[in-house]
């Protein structure tokens, strides 16, 4: 399943919720959860802080640990389609991150952008055809549960 169309599924459960993945007492969201939701991940305390890692590091990986496994491309570098990266160390960041920062400050707080805009944009960067393995039944926690 796409990403997109997954994202789209879960909406029918979870309710769009900004800075937060998932909290599953609430069956509330942010794209990524929703996305997770319909693959039927369960949800886990958030993965430990390594040694000597910043605050927005953490929260970057912690947030969104194991969404690669089911679509790899999550973790490849995009770029911010928005000028936000200005007060960013680059413009560009892994697809999970972007994602996330879209739907939180742009569907959600500034609302500079529709859902029809997100769901185009999330389309043109999620690869046509995928190569490898989508993981369908995975077993494990996707950290970010209530945060």
């Amino acid at each position: 399943m796409k990403f997109v169309e997954a994202m789209e599924l879960g909406s029918m459960v979870v309710k769009p919720t900004p800075g937060l993945m998932m909290n599953a007492a609430n069956q509330a969201g942010c794209a990524l959860g929703m996305a997770a939701e319909a693959k039927g991940c369960t949800w886990g305390d958030p993965v430990p802080r390594l040694d000597n890692e910043s605050d927005d590091d953490y929260l970057k990986r912690a947030r969104t640990t194991n969404m690669e496994l089911f679509w790899p491309w999550l973790a490849h570098s995009v770029a911010f389609p928005c000028d936000c990266y200005k007060h960013r160390s680059s413009d560009s960041d892994m697809a999970k991150v972007v994602i996330a920062h879209l739907f939180d400050e742009h569907v959600f707080g500034v609302k500079d952008w529709t859902r029809e805009r997100f769901v185009e944009f999330l389309k043109s960067i999620e690869p046509s055809e995928f190569v490898g393995i989508y993981i369908d039944n995975y077993q494990g926690v996707v950290a970010g549960a209530d945060e």
